[in-house]
């Protein structure tokens, strides 16, 4: 997907005339942030199908980030106008200790907003939430209580519930130490999202339902006042 997704900027980059200043925008997005074992992996699939939008998850993201290849190509994609513009939807990100130390996670930012600036997303976990205007997208943290998220996850996983609850355990750390090390102690709190959904009352066709609602109400209630 990202391969033809580079491919596709890079054609529009070439047969296109450069975007006038106006134009260089941020484009509607969503943005998960999600427990283990919450079910936020479905709510994205289904969400993709949905809106016609594609799933840029961690292991996508953090491809972006890492791969000097894909980071040249998606450098050379913009021109100092839109650089600058990209900079500006970074400047304002309240970080952690850690953020401005750390290369990757500047090419990690430098990422997401360059996929905002050229299409509609989906972005699942990496802190996207944290990292893009909140004016502009949904924010939505998805939920479940511990006993389910391990349930959840044994099954999809096929684990014995003992391994299921270590590794849901370890990634709930290893999620909290990069949030609160790059975004702060208060990385998680309820105000930085536009909407919160606890799956163990939710099936993901609902969730995925409440979200477009959300989704399209915040995008009427943008554009009302642009």
């Amino acid at each position: 997907m990202l391969e033809r997704r580079l491919r596709n900027w890079e054609i529009q980059r070439d047969q296109q005339p450069a975007r006038p200043a106006d134009a260089v925008k941020v484009h509607p997005y969503v943005a998960l942030s999600r427990d283990a074992g919450s079910g936020a992996g479905e709510i994205a699939a289904l969400l993709s199908v949905g809106l016609g939008w594609d799933v840029y998850d961690k292991k996508l993201l953090e491809h972006m980030a890492a791969d000097d290849g894909v980071r040249r190509r998606v450098y050379g994609l913009m021109d100092e106008r839109e650089e600058n513009f990209l900079a500006d939807i970074l400047r304002p990100i309240a970080l952690g200790r850690d953020a401005l130390r750390n290369d990757y996670f500047r090419r990690l930012r430098m990422a997401v907003a360059t996929i905002v600036s050229r299409t509609s997303a989906i972005f699942l976990g990496r802190g996207a939430v944290l990292l893009l205007p909140p004016e502009a997208g949904l924010r939505v943290r998805i939920i479940a209580p511990r006993e389910a998220r391990i349930a959840n996850y044994a099954r999809r996983n096929n684990l014995a519930p003992a391994a299921a609850a270590a590794q849901v355990a370890r990634i709930d750390q290893e999620r909290k130490r990069f949030l609160e090390s790059h975004f702060g102690p208060d990385a998680d709190a309820p105000e930085r999202y536009d909407l919160t959904i606890n799956t163990a009352g939710l099936s993901a066709a609902d969730a995925v339902e409440t979200i477009a609602v959300a989704l399209k109400c915040k995008t009427a209630a943008r554009e009302g006042t642009t």
